[in-house]
Parts: C-alpha cells; structure tokens; sequence
C-alpha cells in the first residue's frame, strides 16, 4: 500500500524510512532533519508533499480504512511548484486599492501559503500564516479579532473556512468565497457571494454558489467589481441629470407664476403668461433629456472607478448629498430662465424705464396700420405680455387706451400739438414738433384713427369737398359706372367719419 500526504502528517504514522535499498527505523533526528528539509521548500514557495508506504501479506487485499495507514515506511518528500498566474498579483494590488482585501485560506504548508501570499502582495514580508490547530484553541470572540489581523490560514478543514466566513461576516464584512471542491460548498453557502471555479469546480460547489467563475482567473474577479462600480455610477448620473432637469422646469414653472408681476409675466385684468408652455416642456424632454442620459448610461468606467471606497449596503443610490445637488441645480437652471425672460420682457427688474418706455413706443406703432386699426403687432403686444401695468401708462398718454381685456385700442382725438382744423389721420398733416412730442424718440409713424364708430373730425374750412372715391371702388358697384357729385358738410357743422 502506497499513500501521500503533508509531510508534518504523514511523518507522525511513518516508524521506518527507506534509505537506499534497505529499511531502517525513524528515529526522533531524522523527523526533525526531514521537517527542516520542508520548511526549507516550503520557503522556496513549493508545495511539499511526502510519500509513504506500507507492505502487505500477499493475500486477499484488506478493507481500506485509517487502520492501513500506520507502521508505515517513510519514502521521501517532493517539492511541486505551482506558480500563480502573472496577472494575480496586479488583481491582488488592484482590490486593494478599491479597498477589498484578498484573503487566502489554503490546505498548503503555513511557510508555502506565507510565501506565496507575500510575492501576489497579499501580506508584507515577514508575515506568518495561521493553521487550523491554532483556530481551534480561539473562542468566538479572540477569532474576530483575529480575522482582523490575519489575511493567510494554512492546514485548514471545511469547518475552519465556515468559521472564518461568520466571523467576517459579523464584524460587518461582505465575504466573497471562492472555492472548488466538495468542502468549500458550506463556506459558499453561507457567505455573501459564493464563487465556484467553472473548470475545476465539482457539481456541488456549483450547486451552492450564487456565481460561477468560467475562466477560475481571480483577475476576473476585480473586472467584474470594476463593471459593477460602473454600473453603479452610469445608473447615478443617469438619474441625476434627469432628475435635476426636470426640477429645473417644475421652479421655472413655478416661479413664473409666483413672480409674474416681478419679470412681466402679468397681463392686465389679472392674467399671467406661462413661463413654459406644454409642448415646450415636451420637447425638452424629448431632445435634451433623453438623449444625454441614455448616453451616461452606457459611459465606460473611469480611471478612478477602483480607487474609490466601497460603499455600505445601507447606502442608497438618492443619497442626501445627490438630493442636494439635484436640488443647487434646478434652481440654478430655473434662475437662469427666469432672468433671461425677464431680460427679454419690458416691467421686469432687469431694464430700466427707460428702455420700456421706448419698447413700448415702438410696439404701439408697430402695432397700428396705416388706417389707426390693431393690427398683428398688436396681437403680438398682447400675447406677449407687454400690456403690464407702465406700459399701458405710458400707452394712455401716447394715444392709446386699454380694453376691459387688457387689448390696446385707438384713443379719439389729434395727438397733443396737432394743428386746428386740420384731419390729423394722416401724417403729412401733423406738424414735426406735435410727432416729436408724441413720440419722444426716433422716427415712427403716429397712429390714424380707427374706422368706424368713436372718431371725430375737426371743423373744416368751408368748401371744403370728400375726395372723389378711386375709380376700382366705383368699378364695383351696379349699373353703369356715374361720376357721383362730391358732398360737402355744411359750415360749421361736424361730420362723423366712415365709409
């Protein structure tokens, strides 16, 4: 019967050794010198293993239980070397930066594990690693404080690896173990994320994981942390940018409405113009919303992703200080809307009076065609909101008045300078002093009066004659065209003006 094992193990049921062709008795100084031998190779980061035999009757084989492996002859030791891969130990330097720490628990040598643990930069040099025999004589609480100090566990059982799992766990760790065979399916189990290697992973280690491991690379490992954080922060400023986006047009909307007397927002008879009309507000959404944030959803993790702290699972993806800045920057967006209507409105806090003064002298004017009546300027007037409370002052003394709803309309009467005597609906008949006063600034043509009913017409000197109507007028009429005698008001009466 041959068997293998740890050589500390194996050694303690061995009572010959085979040296050369012939066997002799272990004695105490050879155990000692063969320990040494290992410690030696465990140093060299090999892992050792010792071989034993044992002969047998050549009779029926016996049954294979523990009772064989006893009285055995001591063959040797071999040293194997099994490298990590290149890319564990920049892993290794990588979660440590992102602040997760690597612990490695093995069922190696404890000088093998430490030596291994310190070129993947798991410990620092000089480092010793802790065994199973020395857990078991920790209680529950010396083994957290433990846990805290020791990253490297050696000649370890299964029940080791579950106790080093809740210990970790109830410090307030998140534990990821990793593991491939039969044993390590309870420490999978109970630990937060179970890893099962993928190519050398038993059945029932998968069966007990929460994720599978294709490639058994710790590297991907950290990749997978590092897709995660990003994630993570896609889905944050995803929700920042809209969130604060659509805070920005709620206050704009609600300042508006709030402080429409402030900005010139306020209409005459108590109406308000809204800031914001729907469909501006749907196409906002649609242009400037949606596009950008799905494209921060799909932002690649940045240089820094695995320098930052790991969060708690407490924490939640609105925190306080993401409200805040959704918050600083809606008001923001909002204020800056706000100021630029009201820059761009007369009445507001942003121009002087002066400036609505002559804004307002150029909307009246603009407003009145060539007859005196509102035109589509004057619409325009309305609608925008120009009808505020100085405007219409100032709209009063310069021949216009305002209705019942807030329209401008054509007040009766030459304007102040305008000569006796004289039909003051064309311009060519208002001296250049009566226009300047009238409209202090600029060239602008003064309003006529309206058609119809409430315009008065000074007394005319006598004989004075209507002109004669054009000739395309007369064309519309029935009946052969007539030259239609020109009517003459009487002296000294008042005519009322119309077609």
């Amino acid at each position: 019967m041959v068997t293998k094992g740890a050589p500390d193990v194996l050694l303690t049921r061995c009572r010959f050794e085979r040296v050369g062709s012939g066997v002799r008795e272990l004695t105490d100084q050879r155990r000692a010198e063969i320990l040494a031998d290992v410690d030696r190779l465990s140093d060299q980061a090999l892992r050792t293993l010792a071989v034993a035999y044992r002969p047998l009757p050549d009779t029926d084989a016996p049954k294979a239980d523990s009772t064989l492996e006893h009285e055995l002859v001591h063959a040797g030791v071999v040293g194997i070397i099994d490298p990590p891969r290149p890319e564990a130990a920049d892993a290794v330097a990588e979660a440590r930066k992102a602040g997760v720490r690597t612990v490695m628990i093995t069922g190696d040598h404890p000088r093998t594990a430490a030596r291994i643990a310190t070129s993947l930069g798991i410990t620092g040099p000089g480092a010793l690693a802790r065994t199973g025999l020395e857990l078991d004589r920790l209680d529950e609480e010396e083994l957290r404080r433990t846990v805290q100090e020791v990253s490297v566990y050696a000649r370890v059982a299964p029940e080791h690896k579950l106790r080093i799992v809740d210990a970790l766990q109830a410090d307030g760790h998140i534990v990821a173990m990793t593991g491939d065979g039969v044993n390590d399916a309870p420490a999978l189990k109970s630990a937060d994320i179970g890893i099962a290697m993928g190519i050398t992973g038993t059945e029932v280690t998968k069966e007990a994981a929460k994720m599978i491991l294709a490639d058994d690379n710790f590297a991907t490992i950290v990749v997978a942390v590092r897709e995660g954080r990003a994630i993570f922060a896609n889905i944050r400023k995803f929700l920042h940018y809209l969130l604060s986006s659509n805070i920005g047009e709620v206050l704009t909307v609600f300042g508006g409405v709030v402080a429409a007397s402030l900005i010139g927002l306020d209409v005459a008879g108590g109406g308000i113009v809204a800031p914001l009309l729907a469909t501006q507000i749907l196409w906002v959404n649609l242009l400037t919303d949606t596009g950008p944030a799905l494209a921060m959803g799909v932002d690649p993790p940045t240089e820094d992703m695995m320098s930052q702290p790991p969060r708690a699972m407490t924490d939640r993806i609105i925190d306080r200080e993401m409200q805040l800045s959704v918050l600083l920057v809606g008001v923001v967006m909002a204020a800056a809307t706000l100021l630029t209507t009201d820059l761009k409105l007369p009445g507001g806090l942003i121009r002087s009076k002066r400036g609505l003064d002559d804004s307002v002298e150029r909307r009246i004017d603009l407003a009145m065609d060539g007859r005196g009546e509102v035109g589509t300027g004057m619409k325009e007037l309305v609608v925008l909101g120009f009808a505020s409370r100085e405007p219409a002052e100032e709209a009063r003394s310069r021949g216009a008045e305002l209705d019942r709803d807030g329209a401008l309309r054509c007040t009766p009467g030459p304007p102040p300078g305008a000569a006796a005597g004289t039909a003051w609906g064309s311009p060519r008949n208002i001296p250049e002093a009566a226009r300047r006063s009238w409209l202090r600034r600029g060239p602008g043509r003064p309003p006529r009066p309206p058609r119809g009913g409430g315009c008065r017409w000074r007394r005319r000197p006598a004989g004075w004659r209507r002109p004669a109507r054009p000739a395309a007028r007369r064309r519309r009429r029935a009946g052969p065209p007539q030259r239609s005698r020109p009517r003459t008001p009487p002296p000294g009466a008042a005519t009322s003006c119309g077609r």
